[in-house]
Parts: C-alpha cells; sequence; structure tokens
C-alpha cells in the first residue's frame, strides 16, 4: 500500500508539471490553455494536502470542498492557511469548464480564446503563486521531514518561475 507521503508527493508533482505547462502557454500567449493547466495544478495541491493528511482524494475538480471537511482537525494557525488556500482554490475551480469549452449562447459559442486574455491569466498565475506560497506556510509550519524537504523544493522552484514569468524575465 502506498503511504500518505508517497500520494503527497506523487499528487505535488503532477501540479508542478501543470504549472510547467501552464508557464510554457503562458509564454506562447495561450491565455485559456494556461488557465487550464493552472486549474488543474490547484486542483492537484489540494488532492495532495488531502493526501498528506490521510485523506484519499476524491476524482473530483472541486477538492476544496473535501479539504473543508477536515479543516476542523486542525489547530487554529493551521485552519487559517487552509481557509486561505480553499477560498483561493475555489475563484480557479469555479472556472469549471469554461478554459476547454467557453460558453454556450443561444447564438453560439464564446471560445475559451474569446474569454480569457493575457490580463486573466496574470491574475490566476497571480493566485496560484499565492496558493503556492501558502502551501509553503502550511509544509514548514505543520510538518518535518525530509519528504517535506523535498516538496519544498518543488514548491520554491514553482513560485521561482511563476515569479520570473509574471516579471517578463524568461529566463527560466
Amino acid at each position: 500500500m502506498t503511504s500518505n507521503g508517497d500520494l503527497f508527493y506523487s499528487w505535488l508533482q503532477m501540479a508542478h508539471n501543470d504549472i510547467l505547462v501552464a508557464l510554457s502557454l503562458y509564454k506562447s500567449k495561450q491565455w485559456a490553455a494556461t488557465i487550464f493547466h493552472l486549474q488543474q495544478a490547484v486542483e492537484k495541491l489540494e488532492k495532495a494536502l488531502l493526501a498528506l493528511n490521510g485523506v484519499e482524494p476524491r476524482k473530483t475538480h472541486t477538492p476544496s470542498q473535501d479539504l473543508l471537511r477536515i479543516i476542523s482537525s486542525f489547530d487554529i494557525p493551521i485552519q487559517n492557511i487552509l481557509f486561505q488556500i480553499v477560498t483561493l482554490a475555489r475563484t480557479i475551480e469555479d472556472e469549471g469548464t469554461r478554459p476547454r469549452y467557453g460558453i454556450r449562447h443561444v447564438n453560439g459559442i464564446k471560445t475559451p480564446q474569446e474569454i480569457y486574455n493575457e490580463e486573466n491569466a496574470k491574475e490566476f498565475l497571480t493566485d496560484t503563486l499565492q496558493i503556492l506560497k501558502l502551501v509553503e506556510q502550511l509544509l514548514t509550519t505543520a510538518y518535518s521531514d525530509n519528504l517535506i524537504k523535498n516538496a519544498l523544493a518543488t514548491v520554491h522552484e514553482d513560485q521561482k518561475q511563476i515569479n520570473a514569468v509574471l516579471s517578463n524575465n524568461n529566463e527560466i
């Protein structure tokens, strides 16, 4: 059976891969695809936190609901960090299928490319960066072992790369 730590790290690595794809798409000015992959990354970050705490992540695009169910089992400082993560994650989760399928109207479809622009993509990058900072704060506050040290290295790398893109430094 796979340990909570192994599941956590697997989810974290999948989130990391989605962030790398999102940053590449951002540089290619593919705004909707950027947002889709950031949405996927945030969901996987939440599932990593669930796994770390012994909860098997469900197949859902709203893992924030599952995080809310376990928040009360933590001390108040940890609850506050988790609540901030959930609040930001929900704004990204709420995009639902729009980044992939657009919006259906009576007279046709408003495509994802028509819905999203660079400003939207920057906002989602900024939100994802804030979630990563909160994940880092959570990990350093509540956990201390080698797995967490490796996880923090991944989180730091993602933060660094998002900051570089947001500051228009394409040397990643």
